[in-house]
């Protein structure tokens, strides 16, 4: 498709030169009157008798504008102009006077399903010509390789029809500029392929600083996608540049065949900087390209009414480089009510390829920014959103917002960043190459509220693209709704994301099950050694319907509220392998506001840690782990790394996990060879099978009660019908002076562990 688009776009030479035969015969025009010698109508019956490339040039007398009416009737029937069947040039421009507005109006005074000029032959011209009052003022029916320029197509149903190929609406200069404005239906309206629409007004003034609304602005549909290159609307030079802004519709709907959008202005001034709003911006069901690779391809669509870009169809196409929701500088905001709506299957917004100047960032990125609803929404299945800055500015250093910036609400294996790779391998690449930045958003960063199996990998959520603080007014990443089986993160450094510096929970899991974090940076910088925390909890897991899901080796530091929270009655979720209130490395103190692990009202058979799964849970200001309320049953926490917390290690209280008993130490000895440990465990459930787990620490906690940094061992007990067991542990010989604790877990549900026993020293 791109070598189609560069062929078509070198046409332009050749479309602004012309093809004139140097033995033109040259019929003028003389007289506004309908019919008789002197007339257009004569003129261009004369025109179809003479062999060659004739051409018609106007001489009315007088100043200003001059209407020939169109009202001849045959039979009572009112008869068009007659159809161009030959090579023929009909220049408006002759007219003495012209300073390029035209001077010449063809109107219609007869009916209105009149076509004002049809051209069945190809090579042919009209240019500098007012027309207006007809169904179509310009009819191409088939002949290739016309130019319609420098025309003022005005208050007919169709401004144009097209439908052969290669032709050139427009072009790159001045007096190539067509004004199609003001046509009830479209402004141009193509059916053949390899066409070109460049540097036209077309639903606003010549200006390009008043609406004067078509139907649609250019509408393209009923292609046959095997002939032909694509249909091009625009180019890459600033010449070439369409403002398709003020249409009721839309400013461009591709429907047919291929089509590339590229270098408009659709939804605002010629300036770009003041809303001129179409309804929709680009509605796409057909295989199109909106913008491309190099910033003379950039669109910018913004100001519309609904969406920026819609792509309603499954044609694979690809939205890549544009500015959609800003000001053609990027700075300010110029919103459409949404940016990018997704509705079917396997199209792409952005593209992630190459890298671009000193940001690292994409030059097929979108800049999509400042639109009052999402900026993009997602509803189909297999898109792909990637390379993307999303809610920021153009230089990524301050916010410009949308509500949220990206909204996945229906469809399935949707891709937010990198691509998920079969059986789970590396995507490669460069460290951040299919990398959104999605930042600065009002409500959010990412929220997924229905469908299933979204992929969530490597971005910058809350921050800026060298990795400050730009923060999302709330969440990081919401799950909600009735979306299930979403993957946030992956097993391979390059799919982190780093979700930090939002106002709200980094990650927040809200009534929705089975899904997965992983492997992500939450509240710290993205190297995982600094601090920049989000406002809430770094993973929140709440409500009756989120279960079974799991956070597993993320880095969940520096947060305000906590590291983790999971509460109201959320069940079987499992954190394993995190560090928590610690650097990446787990060595560094980054410690939460709060505790590190909050589990509260009613949440219960959830797993943090497990055997090899342990977590590091460190440094934070509160508890290590906290298990709150009398119906919060169940909740294992096993094989972890809990140190150096302000407060507990473990608090089990007000009912929390039945406050069941830790273990008591009651002798250590170690010799040379072998560290004996006794001790007993009481008041536990009767005849019931405990893991006791054996931890050293370097010192005891204050309160008496220690923590446990080190898993020495452990032991399987099973109680008495009083609800106790002694144990005796062997274990090789442990340095004397350190800090030796035990918690006791019930080996099947409910596995209600306990506090750290208190401290015994070796």
């Amino acid at each position: 498709m791109r070598r189609g688009f560069l062929a078509v776009v070198g046409l332009f030479g050749l479309f602004a030169a012309g093809a004139t035969s140097s033995s033109a015969a040259v019929f003028t025009v003389t007289t506004t009157a309908d019919v008789g010698p002197g007339s257009l109508r004569q003129a261009m019956t004369s025109a179809n008798m003479t062999a060659g490339h004739d051409e018609v040039h106007f001489a009315i007398r007088g100043r200003g504008v001059h209407t020939i009416g169109v009202w001849l009737r045959n039979n009572r029937r009112f008869v068009g102009l007659p159809t161009v069947t030959g090579p023929l040039t009909i220049d408006g421009s002759t007219q003495p006077g012209f300073a390029g507005t035209p001077l010449i109006h063809i109107a219609n005074d007869g009916d209105a399903a009149l076509t004002g000029l049809s051209i069945t032959a190809g090579d042919s011209q009209v240019r500098s010509l007012w027309m207006s009052g007809f169904r179509t003022s310009i009819s191409v029916r088939t002949g290739d390789a016309n130019v319609i320029a420098g025309n003022r197509l005005e208050g007919n149903e169709y401004g144009l029809e097209i439908a052969s190929e290669s032709n050139m609406i427009g072009g790159t200069t001045r007096t190539d500029r067509n004004v199609i404005s003001g046509n009830t239906t479209a402004g141009v309206l193509i059916s053949g392929a390899g066409n070109v629409v460049a540097g036209n007004r077309i639903g606003t003034d010549r200006a390009g600083t008043e609406s004067l609304p078509n139907g649609v602005g250019v509408d393209i549909t009923n292609i046959d996608i095997t002939n032909g290159g694509a249909n091009t609307v625009g180019g890459t030079t600033d010449a070439a540049r369409n403002v398709i802004s003020g249409n009721t519709t839309a400013g461009v709907r591709a429907g047919g065949g291929t089509t590339v959008v590229a270098g408009n202005f659709i939804g605002t001034s010629a300036s770009g900087s003041e809303p001129l709003p179409n309804g929709a911006g680009v509605i796409v069901s057909g295989h199109a390209t909106i913008g491309g690779t190099t910033r003379g391809a950039r669109n910018v669509i913004s100001g519309n009414t609904t969406e920026g870009v819609r792509v309603e169809s499954d044609g694979r196409s690809s939205v890549v480089g544009n500015f959609i929701g800003t000001t053609a500088s990027g700075n300010a905001p110029l919103p459409n009510a949404r940016g990018v709506l997704l509705l079917d299957y396997g199209s792409r917004v952005g593209n992630g390829d190459l890298m671009d100047g000193g940001r690292d960032r994409s030059t097929s990125g979108n800049l999509i920014s400042g639109n009052t609803g999402a900026g993009v929404e997602i509803v189909g299945v297999q898109n792909e959103v990637r390379g993307n800055d999303i809610g920021v500015n153009a230089a990524g250093t301050a916010a410009l917002p949308n509500a949220v910036g990206v909204v996945v609400s229906g469809g399935w294996w949707n891709e937010i960043g990198l691509p998920w790779v079969d059986g789970g391998g590396d995507p490669g690449g460069a460290p951040g190459w299919a990398r959104n930045v999605i930042s600065g958003n009002t409500r959010g960063g990412v929220e997924i509220i229905r469908g299933s199996v979204m992929y969530v990998k490597g971005n910058l959520i809350g921050t800026t693209p060298r990795g400050g603080a730009l923060p999302n007014g709330g969440f990081g990443i919401r799950l909600a709704g009735s979306t299930v089986t979403n993957v946030i993160g992956g097993r391979h450094s390059s799919e982190a994301n780093v979700i930090s510096a939002n106002s709200g929970d980094g990650v927040l899991i809200e009534d929705t099950p089975d899904n997965r974090v992983q492997g992500n940076f939450i509240g710290t910088t993205v190297a995982g050694n600094g601090a920049l925390g989000n406002g809430g909890f770094g993973v929140r897991i709440t409500g009756t319907l989120a279960r079974q899901s799991s956070a597993y080796g993320n880095v969940i530091s520096a947060n305000a509220s906590g590291g983790v929270a999971i509460e109201n009655m959320a069940t079987a979720n499992s954190l394993g392998a995190n560090f928590i209130g610690t650097s990446a490395a787990g060595l560094s103190p980054l410690p939460n506001a709060g505790d590190g692990v909050t589990v509260a009202s009613g949440a219960g058979n959830n797993t943090i840690g497990g055997v090899a799964q342990g977590n590091t849970i460190a440094f934070n200001a509160g508890n290590g782990v906290s298990v709150n309320g009398p119906a919060t049953l169940g909740n294992a926490i096993l094989g972890n790394a809990i140190l150096d917390n302000a407060l507990l290690g473990i608090s089990v209280r007000t009912g929390g996990n039945n406050e069941s008993p830790a273990p008591v130490i009651g002798s250590v000895i170690t010799t040379t060879e072998r560290t004996e440990i006794k001790g007993r465990l009481a008041r536990a459930v009767a005849s019931t099978s405990y893991r006791i787990e054996f931890f050293l620490s370097a010192a005891c906690d204050a309160s008496g009660a220690g923590e446990g940094t080190r898993l020495i061992g452990t032991q399987t007990l099973t109680t008495d019908a009083t609800g106790a067991a002694p144990y005796t542990l062997r274990i090789p010989a442990v340095a004397p002076g350190q800090t030796l604790t035990a918690t006791a877990t019930p080996t099947t549900q409910p596995q209600s562990t306990s506090q750290f026993s208190h401290c015994a020293t070796t």
